[in-house]
């Protein structure tokens, strides 16, 4: 039998839990209508175009409704891609920074450190696109040209970068805390039997490990969703491609590009509305599985 409240509350704790009813309802609500809705809108490409809608590289709206044909392969594989590069890059660094501002540098400065970092990700991403623009996009063409490759420098490869600078603060945030919620007996016990500092580190970021891996799997679901950097960045084109100094085209940015348009075209606005329901899909279940192990890992930690 389910039980819904805890034998040691009091009745004003039973109160409380009850207040909080209304607007956890309110939420389940939102989340529920908003798949609906993306179900009912995705449902009439999904019935018409069945597996090949996943599995197609090819985009051809048409006036004719029997010509258009949508596919969106291309552009599932360049989030996967630009999204697990990003997270790639981010990951050792994150790494490093958590392991400096909490073992290396002086407390005060390793404070400072940290405080920064979270502030960096309060930046518009528009202002990330823009440095990629600038910086990033120019560093790729000249990378590419000294291995032989022509490209404009808009790229999967471009996007990835950007993506992990933004990536970095959100990731250090996640990685940070769990660090420092490690039991300070355990630090005590490391330092105790005389471990340097790296030997140290290495311990208890192993300790930490599902919750690195609950990093991590956040980290991706907040990078695939992303859109404005990689709407500015990868080149918006949508061929199905691995090479990482292509320009390609992601389904956010897919999204941004194309539906502007939809209406003009049979079953474009579908389409589209189906890529969402991926996005949201994937989104959904990544976060829903990395916040079930940052509270797997705590239960751990803490008993």
């Amino acid at each position: 039998m389910l039980r819904i409240f805890d034998p040691r509350w009091g009745r004003h704790d039973k109160l409380f839990f009850l207040s909080l009813l209304p607007s956890f309802a309110i939420l389940v609500a939102i989340v529920g209508l908003t798949f609906a809705t993306f179900l009912g809108k995705a449902w009439p490409i999904l019935s018409r175009e069945g597996v090949s809608f996943f599995v197609s590289s090819r985009w051809w709206p048409d006036d004719d409704p029997s010509k258009c044909f949508y596919g969106i392969l291309p552009a599932l594989i360049g989030t996967l891609l630009t999204s697990g590069l990003a997270v790639g890059i981010s990951f050792p660094l994150t790494l490093a920074m958590v392991v400096a501002c909490n073992e290396i540098l002086p407390r005060s400065v390793g404070n400072a450190l940290s405080t920064l970092v979270l502030v960096a990700s309060s930046l518009p991403t528009v202002i990330y696109g823009l440095w990629g623009i600038e910086v990033v996009v120019p560093m790729v063409k000249e990378l590419a040209r000294y291995l032989g490759i022509e490209t404009t420098g808009f790229s999967i490869l471009a996007a990835s970068i950007v993506l992990a600078t933004m990536m970095i603060p959100y990731m250090f945030a996640i990685v940070n805390e769990l660090y420092r919620s490690i039991p300070a007996t355990y630090r005590e016990a490391v330092y105790s039997i005389g471990a340097r500092t790296w030997q140290a580190s290495r311990i208890l970021l192993s300790m930490t490990r599902l919750g690195l891996v609950a990093a991590v799997l956040l980290a991706l679901g907040r990078a695939t969703s992303e859109t404005i950097v990689t709407t500015m960045l990868i080149g918006n084109v949508p061929s199905l491609t691995l090479n990482i100094f292509s320009p390609g085209v992601t389904i956010a940015s897919l999204i941004a590009t194309q539906f502007g348009e939809s209406y003009l075209y049979p079953y474009m606005e579908n389409a589209l509305y189906a890529s969402a329901l991926v996005l949201f899909l994937m989104g959904f279940s990544l976060s829903g599985i990395g916040m079930y192990l940052v509270i797997k890992w705590r239960r751990w930690v803490h008993g």
